[in-house]
């Protein structure tokens, strides 16, 4: 039977994305679970063949989706937890599974295999020795380049084993003079701050959500993208700050004019396609020029939760189980969300996928060895550090406030959120 589409009576409540609920199946013994998640078109539209999938090997079970962007979802999510209303399975993020697993949101995922998954990435969507995440896969922050606007600018790609920060800056500066196109965007916060920080020995906070960086190691970051801002290598403040957060498809490389961002890997091939051209991702730059101190990290790219409050909880883990074990919706996400969790499954779907994915596939494999120890678990009850990194910057950028100055706010924020 063809799913169906109809309008829920939750959309009164969505201040941003769209709802979309659909359904297969009738009769009275029908077990009806939601499921929700945030992504782009191609997402859903993956997302709805795999529940297909799921549905025609499970005939007593419909599955009713709801999705949006990532502002609508969480904005969402907060409202329907409250209203002790949650998706029976929602996609989860790092950065709000420790919230939503302490508030008591999260169902214990003790039927979901994780065997197969290395035993950090397991670990990963545990809090406190709970399982409450299941990953969907791997994904590695990256410095992504455009070939084809280094070419135009006459710039060599860098040697990425070897680059600095001062080299970053001096490269985007050049392609700026030498195109119509920016260097770089601006940085992906609050992400390019913890890396800054990182390649100090520092964090931006640790597990309990104490603050874990010197104060005066953020100006240095502020007082670089600043200077970088200055240089023309990054965007003025006004495009910055319009542009902060959007989609890859908005950002300014998916427009093609700006030759280097800082992304996740699993964004590359929907930017790749909305720049139309091929991307390559690069290490970050290290203060010291050592690759090997780049403290580049893999992380889950996202997760699978159910609701504690669901009716169907042994349903909702096999669904979560299909959707990170099984080789059929493997073969339909290939690295959509991340390379697969699932090594074994993994291996089935390498041959599958297209040349820009290839490309960065390559790139992981080969940083394997190199990563630093992961980012600790958002801790609970800190501010939006990506919101409040981002206001911060624009402060500094727009000559509102000093370095110095907005990175103290920065600490002192952490800081009383902690307490």
């Amino acid at each position: 039977m063809g799913r169906t589409t109809r309008f829920s009576t939750l959309a009164a409540a969505v201040t941003a994305g769209s709802l979309v609920l659909s359904a297969c199946g009738s009769g009275d013994d029908t077990v009806e679970i939601r499921v929700a998640w945030w992504g782009p078109d191609s997402r859903h539209q993956i997302t709805e063949e795999i529940i297909e999938l799921y549905e025609d090997q499970n005939p007593g079970v419909r599955v009713i989706t709801e999705n949006s962007d990532w502002t609508g979802y969480w904005d969402r999510l907060a409202t329907q937890s409250a209203a002790q209303d949650a998706p029976d399975v929602m996609q989860m993020d790092g950065s709000y599974l420790r919230e939503y697993a302490e508030n008591g949101t999260l169902l214990e995922l003790d039927e979901v295999d994780t065997s197969s998954f290395d035993e950090q990435v397991s670990d990963s969507g545990e809090i406190d020795g709970t399982p409450y995440a299941a990953s969907t896969g791997v994904s590695v922050m990256v410095m992504v380049a455009s070939p084809e606007l280094f070419e135009e600018a006459g710039v060599d790609l860098p040697d990425d084993t070897s680059w600095t920060w001062d080299d970053y800056a001096e490269i985007a500066a050049e392609i700026s003079e030498n195109t119509d196109a920016y260097g770089s965007q601006g940085p992906l916060e609050s992400d390019g701050l913890n890396m800054w920080l990182r390649q100090q020995g520092q964090e931006l906070t640790d597990e309990d959500g104490d603050v874990a960086f010197d104060a005066d190691a953020a100006a240095d970051y502020f007082e670089f993208i600043e200077g970088a801002v200055e240089s023309g290598g990054l965007p003025p403040a006004a495009v910055m700050s319009e542009t902060q957060g959007v989609g890859p498809e908005q950002s300014l490389q998916g427009q093609n004019e700006a030759a280097m961002s800082m992304i996740y890997d699993t964004q590359i091939n929907q930017l790749a396609s909305a720049a139309g051209t091929e991307l390559v991702p690069l290490r970050f730059p290290t203060h010291s020029g050592d690759a090997s101190e780049a403290e580049m990290f893999s992380k889950s790219a996202m997760y699978w939760s159910g609701s504690s409050q669901t009716d169907h909880p042994d349903e909702v883990q096999d669904f979560i189980d299909f959707m990170v074990n099984s080789e059929e919706a493997a073969e339909l996400n290939l690295t959509d969300r991340g390379l697969p969790a699932n090594e074994d499954v993994r291996e089935t779907i390498l041959p599958e996928i297209g040349d820009q994915e290839r490309i960065v596939v390559d790139f992981i494999e080969e940083l394997d060895e190199e990563y630093g120890e992961p980012m600790p678990p958002a801790p609970l009850g800190l501010p939006n550090l990506q919101d409040l990194t981002f206001r911060l910057s624009d402060d500094v950028y727009y000559g509102n406030t000093s370095p110095e100055d907005a990175a103290d706010s920065l600490h002192s924020d952490i800081e009383s959120a902690a307490e």
